[in-house]
């Protein structure tokens, strides 16, 4: 459970500047191809972003992955325990949009 909380920790971390990325992104996408925006943001969120902001700390902030190191756990586990809890929250998410999307267009006709 400790490790489970360690993981959420650093996850909350990367948790601004990874929507952030993403949503930047994304609106560029939506701008130049007018693809679906939110669709796209939960896409680029769990990838571009996220993938961004580990590369930001990995030039500035060295220091912060030796609290986990010293916990027990690797700069690989960080990452890729951060990436699952991302992307499954972006696919979660994207779900319940999907489904609330199917549920107005069946009420309004």
């Amino acid at each position: 459970m400790t490790r489970f909380r360690l993981y959420l920790t650093f996850f909350r971390t990367t948790l601004l500047t990874s929507i952030v990325i993403g949503m930047a992104l994304a609106f560029v996408v939506f701008i130049l191809h007018s693809r679906d925006f939110v669709g796209s943001a939960l896409l680029f969120i769990p990838t571009f972003g996220l993938g961004m902001d580990l590369l930001y700390k990995e030039v500035s902030y060295k220091e912060k992955y030796f609290f986990f190191y010293n916990k027990g756990i690797s700069k690989a586990e960080l990452l890729v325990a951060t990436f699952v809890i991302s992307a499954s929250l972006c696919l979660i998410l994207n779900q319940i949009i999907r489904l609330c999307v199917l549920v107005w267009k069946s009420i309004a006709s």
